[in-house]
């Protein structure tokens, strides 16, 4: 309806945080009457609804993180975060237990031009963890950590997810950085091993993990097979479990085999196959083209692969020299020093940084991503270290970092030149 708060209610704003008395909206015009709840900050569980109408009559209810011309922007492509409720005259009060829901914004569209709201809400349902109290001189900086705390705990329930709202799924890349902070952030291993466990065993015949596990994907995407071995090691350098280590290793050698079976003398390839999507980050020339295809892609050498491949082989080989099985931990030492052999072809000298592909033998695209990657190997010379640091700084030529893969570029900058201040900095 078009009509003011107090044209419907004859109240001003409501600007406290819960209903203390129910609310009746009530107005002539339109079709139907709206409610929109603010829960004041992302929130994720079971929605919870307590409303009263003068007819049976039909709802909707949608939920989201966005607001836009005072609506709950809930539809992304072919997914509508939307459900059509049947309300019957009187009371009606639901509390949806058996499904999972994430968003800052709550809407009720109701097709009748009376209703009474008690309570639209969601009961939050949080992984159980034992939070570590950490405590920062600057306000900013304990703000930040408090925000990126909570949204931890927002992502993990029965697995880790990439997001509350969305797709609430259990992806390589997303999940090994949720583990990686939670371990600062909770001292929590079980929850870790739980997912990289959903990983080995719904991974492909070949090791290559799917989609998001537990599942059975029409698309695999390589690199997050390598974060997933790269969380293995992780999660024993954080807390060691040797029965954990000894049911990962068979899965993790056989997804470098199947890497080792895809890779030439200019690094590993990307997978033509059309079951693979080459996908690294979201940013122009690493998103992996074309997510579904109908036909093989010609191949051709992945700089960035090949410098994560290379990580995830060593540390999975230090796993197996520190269960003294000796043969399998010289199998993989031989391999990733091969890929160390194929370091030198991705780099360019005019432009002093490290092409992401070689295609048709010419170097191609240039990214952060893949100049932090290369760093994390410990083996680029020191002559070119720092035009790389100072490539990630002052971002020159190279396409950024998302969000999501800052991370590798504070990782390699503190470790190749311990600017602390940069990264704190450059985060507030």
């Amino acid at each position: 309806v078009n009509a003011s708060l107090f044209d419907m209610t004859g109240a001003d704003r409501l600007t406290y945080s819960c209903l203390q008395q129910p609310i009746c909206f009530a107005s002539t015009d339109g079709d139907g009457i709206f409610v929109i709840a603010d829960l004041g900050e992302e929130s994720v569980g079971h929605v919870s609804l307590s409303l009263e109408t003068d007819e049976a009559c039909k709802a909707i209810l949608v939920w989201g993180e966005h607001l836009s011309d005072l609506r709950v922007r809930s539809q992304i492509e072919s997914r509508n975060f939307a459900i059509e409720l049947k309300l019957r005259k009187g009371k009606n009060e639901w509390t949806d237990y058996l499904h999972r829901i994430g968003g800052r914004y709550l809407c009720v569209f109701a097709e009748t031009h009376k209703i009474t709201v008690e309570r639209i809400t969601v009961c939050e349902v949080m992984y159980p963890f034992n939070e570590v109290n950490h405590v920062f001189t600057d306000r900013l900086i304990q703000k930040i950590y408090d925000v990126s705390v909570r949204t931890l705990k927002l992502c993990a329930h029965e697995h880790y997810e990439d997001c509350c709202w969305r797709e609430q799924a259990l992806y390589g890349m997303d999940s090994r950085n949720q583990m990686l902070f939670g371990y600062s952030a909770f001292k929590e291993y079980n929850l870790p091993r739980a997912s990289l466990r959903l990983f080995s065993r719904s991974a492909r015949e070949n090791g290559m993990v799917e989609l998001c596990a537990p599942a059975r994907a029409s698309i695999v995407i390589p690199s997050f097979t390598a974060y997933v071995l790269l969380a293995i090691a992780e999660n024993a350098e954080a807390d060691y479990n040797e029965d954990f280590v000894l049911e990962m290793l068979p899965f993790a050698e056989r997804a470098l085999q199947t890497f080792e079976e895809n890779t030439k003398e200019d690094g590993v390839h990307i997978f033509t196959q059309t079951c693979y999507w080459n996908f690294h980050e979201w940013s122009a020339g690493l998103d992996g083209g074309t997510i579904f295809r109908d036909k093989e892609i010609p191949s051709y050498a992945d700089g960035a692969l090949t410098a994560l491949v290379f990580r995830a082989t060593k540390e999975i080989a230090a796993l197996e020299r520190k269960l003294k099985r000796e043969k399998q931990a010289e199998k993989l030492e031989k391999y990733a020093y091969s890929l160390s052999q194929s370091f030198d072809k991705f780099y360019d000298v005019q432009m002093g940084v490290y092409s992401s592909y070689i295609v048709s033998g010419m170097r191609r695209g240039w990214h952060a991503y893949t100049q932090a990657l290369f760093l994390l190997t410990g083996l680029i010379p020191e002559r070119r270290r720092k035009g790389m640091v100072a490539e990630l700084k002052k971002k020159n030529v190279c396409v950024p970092l998302t969000l999501a893969a800052l991370q590798l570029k504070y990782d390699a900058i503190l470790k190749t030149d311990g600017d602390s201040n940069y990264c704190v900095k450059e985060m507030c």
